[in-house]
């Protein structure tokens, strides 16, 4: 089942961006230009824009790539398409499954700084994006992150809250010989240093929600994380569940099959 991006839809949270460094690690992904770039791509930072080099509207760029896990390729079902922070027109997503191709994404009058697509779920191990022309003509083609992911679960129980936290900085100290300090962060992509992170609780009144919110706590693995689907397609984070921060306790002594759920969910970075 796809995720609801109707307005007041509830926070989702899904699998990792399938698309991601390892293929690149291995060797297979790939641009037609501006291929020194190509991790930009997979960041999860819109801001660091991958940029094609010397292309217009009469050329089709072009990027081609496996879906992998750490040290192989593997197939993946996707259910969700994001292209963020970009200006393309015209382009369209080949998501390929041995000799089976299977075209999930078109578009062909593109205004949209994001693009944040929902699929009938296809399974898959290669891709090849094509892009052929810019919503202002032929200028260079820019994209900020692609994401191919799958619904893990949407909330079905009320968001209570929402609080963004401090951003997350990560810096080097160096003393110097005159006793002064100097300070340097640690970019987590070509364009920005800071990660996002938020406390966030639900009332859940179901034992399948609360199973839900566990198996994610217990799960060990960074997903991505959309906490306003019908509003911000475009904010999606890939997350983990800050350890120590999960809690589970009764809404009311007087119910306590009734929960409110809470934790700090805060982005990890690329993928």
């Amino acid at each position: 089942m796809s995720v609801s991006l109707a307005t007041k839809a509830k926070p989702a949270f899904f699998k990792g961006n399938y698309f991601n460094r390892h293929a690149d690690e291995g060797g297979q992904l790939a641009c037609s230009t501006g291929n020194t770039l190509r991790h930009r791509l997979y960041d999860i930072d819109g801001r660091a824009q991958w940029t094609s080099a010397g292309s217009d509207d009469t050329t089709a760029e072009t990027v081609t790539a496996q879906l992998w896990l750490p040290s192989m390729q593997t197939e993946r079902d996707v259910d969700l398409v994001a292209f963020l922070n970009h200006n393309l027109k015209n382009f369209n997503l080949n998501f390929l499954s041995g000799v089976t191709t299977n075209n999930i994404v078109t578009e062909t009058a593109n205004a949209e700084t994001d693009t944040v697509d929902t699929i009938t779920a296809a399974t898959g191990d290669n891709i090849i994006l094509t892009m052929t022309t810019t919503q202002t003509a032929n200028v260079e083609k820019l994209l900020g992150t692609l994401i191919m992911t799958e619904l893990n679960f949407q909330t079905a129980e009320r968001f209570l809250s929402y609080e963004p936290l401090p951003t997350r900085v990560g810096t080097k100290s160096v003393e110097m010989y005159d006793g002064s300090i100097r300070y340097a962060h640690d970019f987590r992509s070509d364009a920005s240093f800071e990660f996002w992170a938020a406390k966030c609780s639900w009332y859940v009144d179901t034992a399948a929600e609360l199973a839900r919110f566990l198996a994610l706590m217990r799960l060990g693995e960074d997903f991505l994380f959309m906490p306003f689907p019908g509003e911000h397609p475009e904010f999606i984070k890939l997350c983990r569940i800050k350890p120590g921060t999960f809690h589970d306790k009764p809404f009311h002594r007087s119910v306590p099959d009734i929960r409110v759920v809470s934790m700090v969910i805060e982005e990890t970075g690329g993928a």
